[in-house]
């Protein structure tokens, strides 16, 4: 019986050395070669994928453990570990730890976890987590983690979280989160969280949280919270939040702006700054819109306008008014001052009213463009005329819904295609009344 207890230790004692012997004979003890030379692996000088060397070259294809120094392979270069100096391949080069150095690969070139140096690829440059340097492809730049440094491809660039530095590519630029330094693309750039910096692309540009700095783009620039800085687009701007700066666009949309909007549109939830547009929209606030329509949700209102002149015999539109800035937009007839009876009169003005209880005094600057053409046909000396007005009202409200206002100003009439100093000054007198 004793002797049973004895075998069985035995045998699983040899068991586990045969394993071991195996093991060690599948794959012999690493070492070091100052020189290496692989026609592929294992075809090659190294035994073994842990062994290092200083100088590595292979054929077809090499796989070594680390490197300290040249790295050349005609296809395929791997490393297991760790690559200090400089990797050349001619389809691709890998480093399964950390590479420090150049790696230049016509195909596919990757560093596993951390890059510090030059990355220059003809196609797709991968690093795992953080990479310090250039990393340059023809088609595909990613680095896992964080980047410092120079990214540029000819297709796309993506950074899963942080990125400093510049990012510039064919295609579109991509940062997880947050960005500080400047994105540059064709098509569009994306930032899932703060960016600080310069955002420049050909179509859009996208950042997730808050944007310091500048956006340009021929689309649209988009930024989910608070925006200080300048934003230039073709198409639109949207600040999802506060709005610390400038919009410049066709269309410019903030859900706040505490700055300046400029474009053909310009909305706001609540307008604390300056729109300047043909027409201005907001929900609330005490900014100052500048354009031909301005409206306010709670804080502005719309009339019917009509009046009489000597200048213009009939006039009626429309006047939107913000807090106590108002524009106003007619069509009227009839030029007494040309003695035209059959004339057209668009006008617009912009003003400030200063309220006195139902009394109200109305300043305001205004141009009249008078069309002395029968059936916009023209008649022999009736020249088509422009008129530049100052004007000064009393508007009196009567009820919420009626006021009567009389006034007079100065205009100053020049005939079409003629310079400003032909003109004449004009003494101008209107009274008319609001509905609504």
């Amino acid at each position: 019986m004793k002797n049973k207890w004895i075998v069985v230790p035995l045998l699983m004692a040899g068991f586990n050395l045969s394993l071991l012997t195996k093991d060690l004979l599948s794959e012999p003890r690493s070492g070091h070669y100052f020189f290496n030379f692989s026609i592929a692996y294992p075809l090659s000088i190294n035994k073994s994928k842990q062994d290092s060397t200083n100088i590595n070259l292979s054929l077809f294809y090499g796989h070594v453990g680390q490197i300290q120094g040249l790295d050349v392979s005609g296809l395929v270069s791997a490393v297991e570990g760790n690559i200090n100096g400089l990797q050349i391949a001619g389809l691709a080069g890998v480093c399964g730890d950390e590479f420090t150095g150049v790696q230049i690969v016509g195909g596919f070139s990757v560093a596993g976890k951390r890059f510090s140096g030059i990355q220059l690829c003809g196609g797709i440059s991968v690093s795992g987590e953080t990479f310090h340097g250039w990393q340059t492809s023809g088609l595909i730049s990613v680095v896992g983690n964080s980047f410092r440094g120079v990214q540029v491809t000819g297709g796309l660039n993506v950074v899963g979280e942080d990125a400093v530095g510049l990012q510039a590519s064919g295609l579109f630029n991509v940062t997880g989160e947050r960005f500080r330094g400047i994105q540059a693309t064709g098509a569009f750039n994306v930032t899932g969280e703060d960016y600080v910096g310069l955002q420049a692309a050909a179509g859009f540009n996208v950042t997730g949280d808050d944007h310091d700095g500048l956006q340009a783009a021929g689309g649209f620039n988009v930024t989910g919270d608070d925006y200080n800085g300048l934003q230039v687009a073709g198409g639109f701007n949207v600040v999802g939040d506060v709005l610390s700066g400038l919009q410049l666009g066709t269309f410019n949309i903030a859900a706040t702006s505490r700055g300046a909007q400029i474009g053909v549109v310009n909305t706001a939830g609540k307008l604390d700054g300056f729109q300047l547009g043909l027409i201005n929209y907001s929900i609330e606030g005490d900014g100052i819109p500048v354009g031909l329509i301005n409206i306010s949700k709670y804080d502005g209102r719309i009339k019917w306008i009509n009046w009489a002149s000597n200048l213009s015999g009939m006039n009626s539109g429309v006047k939107f008014t913000v807090n106590n800035i108002y524009s106003i937009i007619t069509l009227g007839g009839i030029n007494f001052y040309g003695d035209i009876t059959e004339s057209l009169v668009y006008a617009g003005f912009y003003g400030v009213s200063f309220p006195f209880g139902r009394l109200s005094l109305n300043t305001d600057i205004g141009y009249m463009y008078l069309d002395n053409e029968d059936i916009f046909r023209k008649r022999m000396g009736k020249r088509d005329q422009h008129v530049a007005l100052l004007r000064a009202s009393l508007n009196m409200e009567l009820s919420k819904r009626f006021s009567l206002f009389a006034g007079s100003g100065l205009g100053y009439i020049s005939d079409y295609n003629t310079f400003l100093s032909s003109g004449e000054v004009y003494t101008l007198f209107f009274a008319g009344l609001e509905l609504f």
